[in-house]
């Protein structure tokens, strides 16, 4: 449970439906293929943060990469305990505080 933060579109909502319109009455074949890819680009929008409780009920504050990948978590768990991780790209801990010996080994930021 809670609360996420997506960035904005590129392209704003009426040119997305208009590209989309226009895309849908192409042929089957490459180019539809190449639009569908583009207007699907064009219409990513990651999440950039997260704050709630996951399913350890840890109190949580995620911040994501431009790119949706989870890369800092502000924790506190269920005892109490907090806890600031540092994540790679793949979502491995890099560095915890307090420091940890499972930081190494752990991939957190899925809720």
């Amino acid at each position: 449970m809670g609360l996420k933060v997506w960035d904005r579109h590129e392209i704003s909502q009426s040119e997305f439906i208009e590209r989309g319109d226009v895309m849908r009455k192409m042929p089957d074949g490459p180019e539809k293929q190449g639009a569908r890819k583009n207007l699907s680009e064009a219409n990513f929008s990651p999440t950039r943060i997260f704050v709630g409780k996951d399913k350890e009920r840890e109190a949580k504050v995620t911040l994501y990469d431009a790119k949706g990948n989870a890369r800092i978590n502000t924790i506190v768990d269920a005892a109490g305990v907090p806890r600031l991780d540092f994540l790679d790209e793949s979502g491995k801990v890099t560095y915890s505080l307090p420091g940890s010996t499972k930081a190494t080994s752990q991939k957190v930021g899925d809720h």
